[in-house]
């Protein structure tokens, strides 16, 4: 594999142009709480960390491992909750502080701008670099248009709001698409560009036994509008669930800032409230099993361990069906690599 790809954390990913689409869906919905968003997670394996990112935190894109001309360099503005595979930085989705939800979904076509002058992050450093820097959803496009994705790896991603301001983006033809208010009727995403989606909704006829991205898509927007507690979000999650490949179901309620999940391993509900967690940077990053616990879990996160960050690289480049370098190696470097990274800007 060639060396940005190994090198970089979470770049490797790019290889799954080879595996089959992985499915997940997302949506947004008006809760008792305000808006609530929801995500059925779906992949190879189900093993993760959760992690507390600090605000504060000075970060390097992965990309400055591969000599690429202008890696993106960032302080964090804000702190957030994220859940990695692929290491400390590398979140498939997560909210910050402020509410701002960004989740990602796998997308065929998926086309990255080319070479331009703008910093460069990995894929996965996106939803970082947007959590980071981004208080509403105004300002989270605004910081998707001054980056460059460096990857190839066919994502898209839906994002939203503690007001409920939400968009998709998705990268077409080498341009940036977005869609939001009246262009986004339906708040909710799958594995199929959203224009597809939308004209499919309108008509398909429903069949609960359909699996597939565009009936998830429809059964998720029609079923969210009716359902509108955490509760009932998890119940619509079940119904676009794919056996064996649904790993987590997170429902986000943006306003209060608050996160449940339960995963395939684990079916007990776990909660935090964001504001009952601290996100000063002398705090440091920290972490937690996706599969651990019960309840409230605000007590049970553990100050960053490299073992730990390193096991579960460890476990993800062992578990991705597209790895294959030499695991232990990877991970162990891989981990050394982010440790002596996580500095905080009044260090």
């Amino acid at each position: 594999m060639h060396t940005f790809f190994r090198k970089s954390l979470c770049a490797a990913l790019a290889a799954l142009l080879a595996t089959p689409a992985l499915p997940c869906t997302t949506f947004v919905s008006e809760g008792p709480n305000g808006p609530l968003f929801a995500r059925s997670y779906d992949f190879e394996f189900g093993e993760a960390l959760v992690v507390v990112n600090p605000r504060g935190l000075v970060r390097v894109s992965a990309t400055a491992d591969a000599s690429a001309p202008t890696p993106a360099r960032w302080t964090a503005r804000f702190g957030s909750l994220t859940f990695n595979q692929f290491g400390v930085g590398f979140p498939t989705g997560g909210m910050n502080e402020k509410g701002l939800v960004v989740e990602l979904m796998w997308l065929d076509g998926t086309q990255y701008p080319g070479p331009d002058p703008r910093p460069t992050v990995t894929t996965l450093e996106f939803i970082q670099y947007l959590l980071d820097q981004s208080a509403t959803l105004d300002e989270a496009l605004a910081a998707a248009r001054s980056i460059r994705i460096a990857g190839r790896t066919p994502l898209h991603f839906l994002v939203s709001d503690s007001a409920g301001r939400t968009a998709t983006v998705e990268f077409l033809a080498g341009e940036l698409v977005v869609h939001q208010g009246k262009d986004l009727p339906v708040r909710a995403l799958a594995n199929d560009r959203y224009d597809r989606s939308l004209a499919a909704m309108e008509s398909r006829r429903p069949d609960a036994s359909d699996r597939t991205s565009l009936a998830r898509f429809a059964r998720a927007a029609a079923q969210s509008q009716s359902r509108k507690t955490p509760a009932e979000a998890f119940d619509v999650l079940d119904s676009v669930a794919q056996p064996g490949a649904t790993h987590w179901q997170i429902v986000y309620e943006m306003a209060p800032r608050t996160v449940q999940w339960r995963t395939a391993a684990n079916g007990t509900l776990r909660t935090l409230a964001l504001d009952a967690i601290g996100f000063d940077c002398k705090d440091g990053v920290r972490l937690l099993d996706v599969d651990a616990g019960r309840g409230d879990m605000r007590a049970a996160f553990r100050p960053y361990d490299r073992a730990v960050d390193q096991s579960q690289l460890h476990t993800a480049y062992r578990k991705v069906s597209f790895f294959r370098g030499d695991a232990a190696k990877e991970s162990a470097e891989d981990a050394a690599r982010t440790e002596q990274r996580l500095r905080c800007a009044s260090a």
